[in-house]
Order: structure tokens, then C-alpha cells, then sequence
């Protein structure tokens, strides 16, 4: 065999200065301690890599190519899933599907994210099933903290199956494929899946147990909601239950103690103690909370006519006293609290007086009207925020943070967009709602007109002059757009089809607009409308945001329906009650970790992940200002909300500086 590798230095060099040759070789690269350089120059080591690759070829020497060769056919997982069904004789059975996933890198010239069904689809895989598979690749790429531009997944299952409780496991597997982690071979699973990682209750518990035994497991993870639940009168206890079929039944809150037990490590980075902000995210935190604090006396000031402030004069001097202690992310969530709530109850009342002195037809022109304002005014936000002379200011860490800080922004728009769906719906408000309505529409401009510029200015505030990422945030940023966009549809597809079933209610039980599914159904309509082709970073940033949006939407309404049993998000006022409180309360813990988790990484390279922390710090002091169980509830959701967006940003920083050296 006669082969030439003349100018090979040269033709490696040539394919070097491609973007998308380099992004894919550092994301596959297996080297993790000393990084795959990124640079468009031509490294010193290619001469090396030249030699390496005429030594294969001469030699055949396998060993020292098959980390590429092994990567490029993909990571291959079986994935235990339990079913329960019935015999032919229709009696109660349970079994095993052996699904599998596989994830590969995608190709060089054409790299995005791929989730690939066909094979499931063949299989004539349910309605459910391919929810909750689309559910389950979405919430293990974010987990990943893997570029998604640069893997694909495809799945398989070996006949027609259906229902979502597969989901937990599929996530698992999956992200084990993602990280090429092995699956314990003993242990399976059951249980649906939250975006947020939350593991739900499932039917058919005693036949799923016993279908595991059967099939040789000896360890089994239940939701927690399913230890005491079974669906037969003979059995209770489902720890009990299974310790009598050989089986050690163990509850699971969430994917991240499951991926645990069936891996031996962990989601996130194992860096432990606690992360402190930069000293000028700290001085910008405490800026933004001096100023809320004059903002919150102000509207004490205005509100006293229409309605009591005692209460906020409290929250006042809590706030006053929260920052001379040096705790000012506590004195921001004191803040945000009384200051919506108060704009929600003075709305509230001046609607009644409008709606009692002007009627109901007046009092609706005047929402609209407002409703189309604002609207108005988050757009004319979000275009001042991503001109390219303001864009062109920051470094590329905070680049890829403004997508975030621009989540009052969107989210504000999409609410407001469904209110006016809703009121040129079918079933519009009912006239009874229009002063909740108006409540929503105050604190929508409070996100306007006083959040979303905090929000900037602590972006603004973190400095990371020298960090560069692996490749420019514009390709990142779209890399994760699509990918978003992909997951928000999988959020969509599972309420419709998992949750309601096809039956999407508009109007809340007190006549209120369903605003988390109408803004669902606008953000599904806008950001799949947008091409995907090359956009210019000030349009990349700002498509960004809608996606984050459109995602962050679908998670809170899925884990509200499935996993906490909250029907209100308390958007014009406070949330109502969730049937399960500890999982609200998992979440937010759950969350809040995954977020410091990265930050001490991030710390580690000498990067600063201010925005991502500062508003996880407050968004969790806002879950424990108060006792009672309906503040408690609204609290959650505020820490919740603020929480998604968090950890996606940190998983992005995260995904986009790995492999950078510390700075010492």
C-alpha cells in the first residue's frame, strides 16, 4: 500500500480555520486536562496530529484512533423502561421495554442540534411516548451543559409502547449517553418528567414491581409520591411490596439524585462550598436594591388614596434594614415582593372604580389599550438592549448573559400577547377577571420598568475582559436558540398531549386568561416563524431571549400541571396553593445547586458568572420570606422563575469556556 502525506501540515492547516471544523474537534475532544486549542491560527500541534494520523493509516494502530472512531458512531445506552398493561386475558402485567439512545456528534458541515424519532415513530410509539422522549432529550442536553449545536440524539424502542412514565429514565439514560457514563444493569426506573427535573408519580406501580423482578432488577426507583400509591387493594406500603419480590424500592425527587444511584456521580460540578459574588456584582446588587427601596417609597406615597400600605411600610423598613446588614440580595426580593403586590392592589382598585363609574365595555378598551402600550414598550426594550453599538460594549461573557437579563422582557411580551389572544378569543375574559387582568398588566410594566433594567445592569456590572469562549457567543447563542426552540416545542407537545390531553382550558376558574398557555402558544408561533439561517448578533441575541422565554414558559407550566398540582402561578396576585409543597420546595433547592455548582467551576477558571448567581441569590431569598403557605407558594415561584433561566445561562457559560485554563 503506497500513501502520500505530502503538504499534510498545509491541508490540516487549511481545514483548521474553519469555525465549524473547530467547534466540532473541541467538543469531541477527549483531552480534558490540557485543552484542544480553539484559535483560527494554525496550532503549533498540528505537525503532531499530522504524525499521529500517518500513523494510523500506516499501521492500522487502532488504539490510538478509536476515541474518534468510537465517537463518531455515537454512545449507545439500553434503557430499562417498566410498562404496565394487561395480559391476554386482560389481567394486570408489567415488563420491560428495552428502549435505546443514541448519541452522536453531529456533522461538520452542517452542526445543530438533532433529536431524531423516526425509529420510534416506526415502532408506533404513542402520542405520550414521544412527549415524553422529546421531554426527556431536552431536559438532558440542558443538564449536559453540553453545547447542543454539536451532538445528535436518536432513540429506539423494539415495539409499539405508550404513556409518559418512561420519561424519568429516558432523561437518565440519555444524559448518560451525552456524558458516556454506564447505566447500573440492576437497577430501573419509573416515573415521569418535569422540565425543571422533577420526577412525577406514574400508574400501575405493582405491576411495573413486579415485571422488574421478573426481569432479573434488583433495585428500583419510585417517585415519591408513589411509595404509598399502587393502584391494588392488597398492596400500600411499595417499599414493603418490593422488598417481597427481592427488590430494594428507593423514592427519587428529581433526575439528579436518580442519574446518582444509576451512575455513581453527579450532574454537576463536585467543587463544593458555597460561591461568593465578585465584589462589583455585590456594589451592583446593592445599587439595584437602593434603588427599588426609593422606588418601593415612592409607591407608598401614591397608594395610600386607593389602599392600605401598612403592610409595605414593613416591607419597607425589612428592606432598609436588610441593606445596612450587607444582605442585599434579601433586600432585593423584599423589594421585588412589595413592590409588585403593591402595584398589583392599587391596579386592582382603580379598576373597580373605573369598572363601577365607566362599565365593563369602557373598563375592557382601557385593558387593551394598555395591554397594546406595553407591548409596545417591551419591544422598544429589547431593541435598545441588543443594538449592536450597546452589544459591541461587553465582553463575550456577558454576551452571552443579555439573552437572560432580556427574560422580563420577553416573558412580559408573551403574557401581554396572550391577553390579547384571549380577549379576541372564544373565550375571553369574563368581566369579573378585569380587575385580576389589570393587576397582571401593573406588574407586567413594574418587569418593564424597573426589573429588566436591573437585570441589565448587573450584566453590565460583571467583568470578564480576558475570558474568551471556545467559539464566538453569536455561534453559541444560536447553537442553544434552535435547541431551545426544539425543547419549547417538547413542553408544548407534552401539556397538550400528556397533561390536558388535548383540552386546553382559557380561562382560568376565575375568568382569567390562561397566561402561561396563551404566551406558551405565542412564543411556539414566533419562534418557530424566525428562519434559522445567519442572523447578524443583534438579532441572534434577541431571538435568543424569545427562546429562552418559550422554553422557561413550558417548564414552569409543566411542572405547575405535573409535578407541584398549581393551578395558579399568581401572575396578577399570589399563587394558589401546590398540592405538593416539597417538590416546589425540591425544585428550588435542586435548582439554586445546580447553579452554584457551576459557579465554582466557573470560579475555577477565573470567570465570573455574576448575572446567573446574583439573580439565583435573590430569586432564592425570595422563596423564604414568609411562613404562611400561600406567600410561601409565591415565593417559590418567583425563586422558580428566576431559577430556570439561571441554570440554562451557567450551563451555557459553563458549555462555552470549557477547556479554558485558570488563570493564575
Amino acid at each position: 500500500m503506497s500513501v502520500n502525506f505530502g503538504n499534510l501540515d498545509d491541508r490540516l492547516c487549511h481545514l483548521w480555520r474553519r469555525p465549524k471544523v473547530r467547534r466540532w474537534i473541541a467538543a469531541n475532544s477527549y483531552d480534558q486536562v490540557v485543552p484542544f486549542p480553539t484559535s483560527p491560527q494554525c496550532p503549533r500541534s498540528i505537525r503532531f496530529i499530522s504524525t499521529v494520523i500517518a500513523a494510523c493509516v500506516l499501521t492500522l494502530a487502532l488504539p490510538a484512533c478509536a476515541s474518534g472512531n468510537d465517537s463518531a458512531k455515537g454512545t449507545t445506552r439500553t434503557i430499562p423502561v417498566l410498562w404496565a398493561g394487561t395480559d391476554a386475558s386482560g389481567a394486570p402485567a408489567g415488563g420491560v421495554e428495552k428502549a435505546t439512545v443514541t448519541v452522536k456528534p453531529d456533522q461538520v458541515n452542517d452542526p445543530g442540534f438533532t433529536l431524531d424519532l423516526k425509529s420510534i415513530r416506526a415502532k408506533n410509539a404513542g402520542p405520550q411516548w414521544v412527549a415524553a422522549t422529546s421531554s426527556a432529550a431536552a431536559v438532558a442536553t440542558i443538564l449536559s451543559a453540553a453545547d447542543p449545536g454539536t451532538i445528535a440524539i436518536h432513540y429506539g424502542i423494539t415495539g409499539s409502547i405508550d404513556g409518559p412514565s418512561g420519561g424519568a429514565i429516558l432523561t437518565v439514560g440519555t444524559l448518560a449517553a451525552i456524558r458516556g457514563a454506564m447505566l447500573d444493569p440492576k437497577i430501573t426506573m419509573t416515573g415521569t418528567i418535569s422540565p425543571d427535573g422533577s420526577v412525577g408519580a406514574i400508574s400501575g406501580v405493582p405491576e411495573k414491581l413486579r415485571g422488574a423482578a421478573k426481569a432479573g432488577f434488583t433495585k428500583v426507583l419510585l417517585p415519591m409520591n408513589n411509595l404509598r400509591s399502587s393502584g391494588e387493594a392488597s398492596t400500600t406500603d411499595m417499599v414493603a411490596y418490593g422488598a417481597s419480590l427481592g427488590l430494594e424500592v428507593t423514592g427519587v425527587l428529581d433526575v439528579a439524585a436518580a442519574y446518582a444511584m444509576f451512575t455513581g456521580s453527579s450532574i454537576t460540578p463536585a467543587l463544593q462550598g458555597r460561591y461568593v459574588d465578585a465584589p462589583a456584582v455585590t456594589a451592583a446588587g446593592t445599587a439595584t436594591a437602593v434603588a427599588l427601596l426609593d422606588r418601593l417609597d415612592t409607591a407608598i406615597a401614591a397608594g395610600q388614596q386607593v389602599v392600605s400600605t401598612d403592610s409595605f411600610q414593613v416591607s419597607r423598613d425589612q428592606m432598609r434594614e436588610a441593606i445596612d446588614a450587607g444582605r442585599p440580595a434579601d433586600a432585593y426580593a423584599i423589594g421585588y415582593d412589595a413592590y409588585t403586590r403593591l402595584v398589583g392592589k392599587r391596579a386592582t382598585a382603580e379598576c373597580g372604580l373605573r369598572q363601577r363609574s365607566k362599565g365593563d365595555i369602557a373598563t375592557q378598551a382601557a385593558l387593551l389599550a394598555e395591554t397594546s402600550a406595553l407591548r409596545s414598550q417591551a419591544r422598544m426594550l429589547m431593541e435598545d438592549a441588543t443594538q449592536r453599538a450597546t452589544l459591541e460594549q461587553l465582553d463575550e461573557i456577558a454576551l452571552l448573559s443579555v439573552p437572560f437579563a432580556l427574560g422580563w422582557s420577553t416573558y412580559v411580551d408573551a403574557i401581554l400577547a396572550g391577553i390579547e389572544n384571549s380577549f379576541a378569543g372564544s373565550a375571553p375574559p369574563t368581566p369579573s377577571a378585569y380587575c385580576l387582568v389589570a393587576a397582571a398588566l401593573a406588574t407586567s410594566r413594574a418587569d418593564l420598568e424597573v426589573f429588566q433594567a436591573d437585570a441589565l445592569a448587573i450584566v453590565k456590572a460583571t467583568p470578564n475582559p480576558q475570558v474568551s469562549t471556545v467559539h464566538p457567543p453569536q455561534e453559541l447563542l444560536s447553537d442553544y436558540t434552535d435547541f431551545l426552540i426544539s425543547a419549547g416545542d417538547a413542553n408544548r407537545d407534552y401539556v397538550t398531549t400528556v397533561i390536558r390531553r388535548g383540552a386546553a382550558p382559557l380561562t382560568s376558574a376565575s375568568g382569567e386568561p390562561d397566561y402561561l398557555q396563551l404566551a406558551l402558544d405565542t412564543l411556539s408561533t414566533s419562534t418557530n416563524a424566525e428562519p434559522s439561517s445567519t442572523r447578524t448578533l443583534s438579532s441572534e441575541v434577541l431571538r435568543s431571549a424569545e427562546a429562552i422565554t418559550y422554553f422557561v414558559i413550558g417548564v414552569g407550566l409543566v411542572a405547575n400541571l405535573q409535578s407541584y398540582g398549581l393551578i395558579n402561578p399568581g401572575i396578577s396576585g399570589d399563587a394558589s396553593l401546590p398540592n405538593n409543597p416539597q417538590f416546589m420546595e425540591n425544585a428550588v433547592e435542586n435548582a439554586a445547586s445546580n447553579v452554584n455548582a457551576y459557579a465554582l467551576e466557573l470560579e475555577s477558571r477565573s470567570i465570573i458568572p455574576g448575572s446567573a448567581s446574583w439573580s439565583a441569590r435573590w430569586g432564592v431569598a425570595a422563596s423564604n420570606l414568609y411562613e404562611e403557605p400561600v406567600r410561601v407558594a409565591t415565593g417559590r415561584v418567583t425563586a422558580l422563575n428566576e431559577l430556570w433561566y439561571d441554570v440554562v445561562n451557567a450551563a451555557i457559560i459553563y458549555a462555552a469556556t470549557a477547556g479554558t485554563q485558570e488563570a493564575k
